[in-house]
């Protein structure tokens, strides 16, 4: 099942190749975050090794619940590596953490390198479109009342920001 939601390109070139899915995943459950994002670590992780990205994960001790289809939280995950896999060059470390902010579980995207953050930029769209790629992202997260932005966070300024209800709290 990883492998249909998660694919590196097969050549092992420049790229994260996520297949986008045409029509949401109807089936909703009680989804722990942190067990999605180590499952895209696991998948993603040596592709981005491979492209000299160095992917840092912070999770934390609590569960971050949330109501989804584990198949378009795969997904969306995907996308946003293979966007990183895109935009980063080599020497680059890309930072994840993920926690709970009230009443919604966050997760923070962040790029660490020679440069200003690139991720971030790939979802503003001052004086420019949005790729195809950042709107998939938008609509996935959207179905579910989440938020896809770039905006400061506990990593840094410009970093993305991912923000879903939590399930089950009061």
């Amino acid at each position: 099942m990883l492998q249909e939601f998660f694919r590196a390109s097969p050549d092992g070139g420049g790229h994260i190749d996520t297949p986008i899915s045409p029509t949401p995943s109807t089936v909703r459950e009680s989804v722990d975050l942190r067990q999605s994002l180590r499952l895209m670590a696991q998948a993603h992780g040596p592709s981005l090794q491979r492209l000299g990205i160095r992917l840092e994960l912070s999770l934390p001790d609590e569960p971050l619940r949330v109501f989804a289809a584990p198949a378009d939280l795969l997904n969306l995950l995907g996308h946003i590596v293979g966007m990183a896999g895109g935009a980063l060059p080599g020497g680059y470390a890309l930072q994840v953490l993920a926690r709970v902010d009230g009443q919604q579980a966050v997760i923070n995207w962040r790029d660490i390198g020679d440069e200003a953050p690139r991720l971030a930029l790939a979802f503003e769209n001052v004086g420019r479109p949005i790729s195809a790629r950042a709107l998939t992202c938008q609509a996935i997260a959207a179905r579910y009342g989440a938020r896809i932005y770039a905006a400061p966070s506990p990593l840094g300024d410009r970093s993305l920001t991912l923000r879903f209800p939590l399930h089950g709290r009061p």
